[in-house]
């Protein structure tokens, strides 16, 4: 069900732009570029919105499935045996990777292998880096028990301040947007009552180019705006795709609706 809401949005957003192309008699080559910019970008943010969910989903539940290993080796079972009786555990995002890695050791796979097959599949740098720490503790023998207890602290700790930190860069993100929104308004007001008192004070104001400067600008900021979001949030220029869409979106409805 949660997978349908960004597609719905898009379905939404793309439904507006075809009715507005199809209704509208102000259809300008900005619009058409905006609407080449919107096709460009619907696939990459649904796209990178998926992947980044889908890999948030698995770093947060592998101190979960860390935890449960760690508790059932310290009751005196093999590493294998361990793994083997968490396969049916609800672990997420992450539930198919343990039921891979549950199904290699039953096809004989030995464990360092199969942890990193685990370990490519998921994705994630961090999970990587872990693994190869379980991996050589099993490989090197010695008290596994202390490692898996101090690694589960470890996880269980990054996941506390990975979150407090998440929240403080979402404060952020909304002061873009709302200086975004902000901007855009300003905007307005210049085009409605700046540009009209100049011109009926005598300046010689080219209104019709600045409203295309305006909408111009408005999109630049929206996707200048979106690919620092990204990188600040999700510390990837490409994580900042879907808050180029949103906002670049955003934007244009409000040039349109309100303009």
């Amino acid at each position: 069900m949660k997978k349908m809401i960004p597609v719905t949005a898009v379905c939404l957003c793309s439904a507006f732009c075809l009715l507005y192309f199809l209704v509208s008699e102000k259809v300008s080559g900005d619009d058409y570029i905006f609407l080449m910019l919107l096709l460009f970008l619907l696939p990459l943010s649904l796209k990178v919105f998926l992947n980044y969910r889908r890999l948030s989903g698995k770093e947060k539940n592998y101190p979960i499935f860390v935890r449960d290993l760690t508790l059932n080796i310290k009751t005196g079972m093999d590493p294998v045996k361990a793994i083997l009786m968490l396969e049916d555990n609800d672990y997420g995002a992450l539930g198919d990777d343990v039921k891979l890695l549950a199904s290699n050791l039953k096809l004989g796979v030995p464990l360092s292998q199969a942890l990193e097959i685990m370990a490519h599949n998921t994705k994630s740098g961090k999970i990587k880096r872990t693994i190869s720490i379980i991996s050589g503790s099993v490989k090197t023998g010695g008290r596994i028990e202390e490692v898996f207890t101090i690694l589960t602290a470890y996880l269980i700790n990054d996941r506390e301040m990975k979150s407090e930190i998440n929240s403080k860069l979402l404060i952020y993100q909304s002061i873009f947007f709302i200086i975004f929104i902000i901007f855009i308004f300003m905007n307005y007001f210049l085009q409605n009552s700046i540009l009209p008192m100049m011109v009926e004070s005598g300046f010689p104001v080219d209104e019709e180019f600045y409203g295309m400067l305006m909408f111009r600008s408005t999109i630049l900021l929206g996707v200048f705006m979106g690919l620092v979001s990204g990188k600040l949030a999700k510390g990837s220029i490409s994580g900042g795709m879907p808050d180029v869409f949103l906002l670049v979106f955003v934007g244009w409805v409000l040039n349109r609706t309100i303009f």
